[in-house]
């Protein structure tokens, strides 16, 4: 569908969109409704289910039509916690004398970080 379109798979988030795109289109097959609960999203993109990624929205959509349990893994291995927070890979980095420095990477949940003084500190919640 991507290279069929012609779509700019460099433009700027064009993975987080087709991945979103994804998520709803494979929460809307399985609730059989265009109105879908956060409980639909974590169906299609949480384990239990059979991993897909990103180009594999056909297959998916034809195991949901035979019923079975899908695991949306998308570009990143994406995972929603019961609050909606997103739980993936990270890799955040910060410049040094122009070049980028790996401060830290892993699986876990995003946090939201503010620079204070020259230096990252994770952000009051609520506050950015």
């Amino acid at each position: 569908m991507v290279k069929k379109n012609r779509a700019d798979q460099d433009a700027p988030f064009f993975v987080e969109s087709y991945d979103a795109s994804a998520i709803i289109i494979l929460a809307m097959q399985q609730a059989k409704s265009d109105k879908i609960t956060p409980e639909d999203i974590r169906s299609v993109t949480n384990e239990p289910g059979v991993k897909i990624y990103r180009g594999e929205l056909a297959k998916a959509l034809k195991l949901i039509k035979k019923g079975t349990a899908v695991n949306y893994e998308g570009s990143y291995g994406l995972n929603f916690d019961k609050n909606g927070d997103v739980q993936g890979f990270f890799k955040e980095e910060i410049i040094v004398k122009g070049k980028f420095k790996t401060v830290s990477s892993g699986k876990g949940f995003f946090k939201e970080e503010i620079i204070v003084k020259g230096k990252f500190k994770t952000a009051p919640s609520g506050k950015k």
